[in-house]
């Protein structure tokens, strides 16, 4: 039975797990939503359709997976339109024709290429949420969403927006934004982290080297107006603002405009959480710290971002003192898979195990009977790869950046270098893999740590807290 402190949501979201750790939260929090929030529908934009068909293409999706994602929510009655449907079929065409010559440039590239073309896809975006909203003969659900009290965007690809700030506002109802990643990037930042990008690992000369940076400030300076020009341009509908930590508000300085605008900001808590196979074993904690073996590992997405190419630097070290390093993951693109092996030759690292991309029961146990995560990602919000291995029992090494120090700077289990400093990195990995099992286990039990693990324990409190929220904002409003 549902009272008056319920409310009615369209979620604009990606559900694909597949995709990465934003989507995959989107799945896992809605799955939750009906039993606390009465009445859940999902829209996801056609041109984020479009990416999906293209990087199961890219990975050897099986179509039956992406169809079981949506299955599952349904089966948790989270209200799935058949207009979905069709178009994902309808998306397999289109992706082809978008994206047919661009699989070698990998997941970054075929992101930022499907950016330029959103102009014209935006259309076909309109057009499908007329659609969504509109009864039709056969499949009349209006009257499903039509008195629905909320639109929330729970990620903040530029699609998304769109999409619900167009609902929104043919509805007549308040719009709330979730961040998960940064929006508006500093273009210092940016800027800086691809020269050393380009003078580290690619020989290239001062004029092509300038050329790049020129090319790099002048497409986040488009990216940034863009976005601050989306933001705007929903302001009016704007009720609530959120993100998974301080990072995307703060670093975006998208809490300042929100409090200019009189739009209310909130930093969900907790953020993010794990699926239950890794959270049974903080029930085995005893076990896995007894099992500990003396080797590092890194898994996820590998690719530029997340500090692939200064993997082989820290595992030089790492092999000096006669430790392997664990890889596990898939390639952002076939050019700086080629790089890495390359830098790994050059460097003759031999002690780097590339396993593939492994996920399930065979990832969580190669992770839970490491010693230590090597972390080197560049950028992050959250990082769902850090609280993971905090569940499996393992101490984290990683870059002071914002999304690390915020979420998890308090935790004696997690040791922060200087961002770029590889070797500082290896030199903190190389005293955890040779630190006593009984000072290791006692850092693990730390009280803040297992009360850091309890917080972030389900999806379900998750759930909770993004509605909670929701609910303060409307009835302050």
């Amino acid at each position: 039975m549902h009272n008056s402190s319920n409310i009615d949501v369209i979620v604009i979201g990606s559900p694909f797990k597949f995709m990465g750790g934003g989507q995959r939260r989107v799945h896992e929090v809605i799955r939750y939503y009906p039993s606390i929030t009465a009445k859940t529908t999902l829209y996801i934009p056609y041109s984020h359709l479009v990416v999906v068909k293209a990087l199961s293409q890219l990975y050897e999706i099986d179509e039956r997976e992406i169809f079981g994602e949506l299955e599952i929510l349904e089966k948790n009655d989270v209200y799935v339109p058949q207009v979905l449907y069709m178009m994902l079929e309808r998306a397999e065409s289109d992706s082809l024709k978008y994206f047919k010559n661009l699989e070698k440039g990998g997941v970054t590239y075929i992101l930022e290429n499907l950016r330029k073309l959103l102009p014209i896809i935006n259309k076909e975006d309109l057009q499908y949420a007329k659609q969504f909203l509109k009864c039709q003969q056969e499949h009349c659900y209006y009257d499903h969403i039509c008195n629905k009290k909320i639109v929330y965007v729970m990620d903040n690809f530029p699609e998304f927006i769109y999409s619900g700030s167009f609902i929104s506002e043919i509805l007549g109802r308040p719009l709330f934004i979730l961040l998960q990643s940064i929006p508006i990037n500093p273009i210092r930042d940016i800027t800086v982290k691809e020269y050393i990008r380009i003078k580290r690992f690619y020989q290239r000369s001062l004029y092509r080297t300038l050329s790049r940076l020129s090319l790099v400030i002048l497409q986040q300076a488009y990216f940034n107006c863009k976005s601050l020009y989306i933001y705007s341009s929903v302001r009016q509908n704007l009720r609530g603002l959120f993100s998974v930590s301080q990072v995307p508000l703060k670093y975006s300085k998208l809490d300042e405009w929100a409090r200019k605008n009189g739009i209310l900001t909130k930093v969900i808590v907790p953020g993010n959480s794990v699926n239950e196979p890794i959270r049974a074993y903080l029930k085995e904690r005893e076990r896995i710290l007894k099992h500990k073996e003396d080797y590092a590992i890194f898994y996820g997405r590998l690719g530029f971002a997340k500090g692939l190419f200064e993997i082989p630097l820290i595992a030089k070290y790492l092999q000096q003192h006669g430790y392997e390093l664990f890889l596990s993951g898939r390639f952002d693109n076939n050019i700086e898979k080629a790089l890495f092996e390359r830098l790994c030759k050059q460097l003759n690292v031999k002690n780097i195990k590339y396993l593939g991309f492994l996920e399930g029961k065979e990832l969580y146990e190669l992770v839970a009977r490491s010693k230590v995560l090597i972390y080197p990602s560049h950028y992050d919000a959250f990082s769902l790869v850090v609280l993971e291995s905090l569940f499996l029992g393992n101490h984290v090494v990683a870059y002071n950046i914002p999304a690390i120090t915020s979420v998890y700077g308090n935790l004696s289990s997690v040791k922060t270098v200087e961002e770029y400093d590889y070797k500082a990195m290896a030199t903190e990995a190389i005293k955890i893999l040779k630190m006593d099992i009984n000072q290791f286990t006692d850092i693990q039990n730390d009280p803040l740590t297992l009360k850091f693990l309890e917080l972030h324990s389900s999806w379900e409190n998750v759930a909770k807290a993004e509605i909670k929220n929701i609910q303060e904002i409307i009835r302050s409003c």
